[in-house]
């Protein structure tokens, strides 16, 4: 699939939404720019890369408000933040019993 598009006759990209996803057991605390990252970012000037990231820090997000969303992501983000076995299993269980779109969850054929 091409994903360079022709405008005007220059090509573009299309739209970035840079995604931090942090999984780890300590509280964020780093900068959510890409410049505050970065070593001595006044060096390149303005060709310095500058952007800010969105940043999903499992850590962050409490048990029940992943058990109301009850998808896949939430329930990954369960499994790694708020680890418990039998909560996991019943979590999953649901999403195969509830999920409108199964193959979404499955490979079985609708």
């Amino acid at each position: 699939m091409n994903y360079v598009k022709t405008h005007a006759r220059v090509r573009t990209l299309p739209p970035l939404f840079p995604i931090v996803l942090y999984n780890g057991d300590n509280p964020w605390r780093a900068p959510t720019t890409l410049a505050e990252l970065v070593d001595r970012s006044d060096l390149p000037g303005p060709y310095q890369v500058a952007f800010e990231y969105f940043k999903i820090a499992e850590n962050e997000l409490d048990r029940e408000t992943l058990l109301t969303v009850s998808n896949i992501v939430s329930t990954l983000f369960l499994a790694e933040a708020h680890y418990d076995l039998s909560l996991l299993k019943t979590a999953l269980l649901d999403i195969f019993d509830n999920e409108s779109d199964i193959q979404a969850v499955t490979r079985r054929p609708t």
